[in-house]
């Protein structure tokens, strides 16, 4: 019996396929990695499917609305989400020495050159590592000073190497208790950043005329 292709079928990309019973590449349930087995023997319904489609139209429209939201709660549920993560590394340290031990058994040539410059700093050998918040705040000074206006999380992110924007905002929030950053937000609107002390001129590059 000749298997027959299906009108949505996106092979090879089987892992997202929308049919249960699907059999076109002779994958079977088993194949599939644990968190895709249940939507394979339990299909989306189309009315669920539907509401999904436009949940996420929703969120390609109003995306700067979803992230003002997500920054309010953040802030007022942050000292309760930081509790809970410091219980489960309590509770799962067997665990995160695990995840440990394979990091290094899959790359320890880059964890030994680690220890080493660790041991060198140590002995002041090497100068200290500089901290990420003093990484954020003088790239904010050097972007207000270039541009005229403070940078964005995706802006700070990206100059400064961090990966989420979370990191972001846990790093902003450190140098608005230490106070050398200021807004007038409550919002927390980080392109109102102020730096105190501080008296900006654009830098405007000039061509030079022959």
């Amino acid at each position: 019996m000749t298997k027959k292709k299906p009108p949505k079928c996106c092979h090879p990309n089987c892992e997202q396929c929308p049919y249960a019973d699907c059999r076109y590449d002779g994958m079977q349930a088993e194949d599939y990695q644990d968190s895709l087995v249940d939507e394979l023997l339990f299909p989306v319904s189309r009315e669920r499917q539907m509401a999904r489609d436009r949940a996420n139209r929703y969120a390609e429209k109003h995306r700067e609305e979803i992230r003002q939201y997500s920054l309010e709660h953040y802030h007022e549920n942050r000292e309760e989400y930081n509790a809970r993560s410091r219980q489960w590394q309590r509770d799962n340290k067997d665990r995160r020495a695990a995840m440990k031990r394979k990091r290094w058994a899959e790359n320890p040539e880059y964890y030994r050159k680690k220890q080493r410059e660790y041991r060198k700093r140590a002995k002041g050998e090497l100068p200290p590592v500089e901290k990420t918040e003093d990484k954020v705040f003088g790239f904010i000074v050097s972007y207000i000073q270039a541009h005229g206006y403070s940078p964005g999380i995706k802006e700070i992110a990206d100059g400064v190497g961090i990966k989420s924007n979370s990191g972001v905002t846990y790093q902003l929030e450190k140098l608005y208790a230490q106070g050398r950053l200021e807004t007038d937000t409550e919002r927390r609107e980080h392109r109102a950043i102020r730096v105190p002390g501080y008296k900006f001129v654009k830098i405007e590059e000039t061509e030079e005329r022959e």
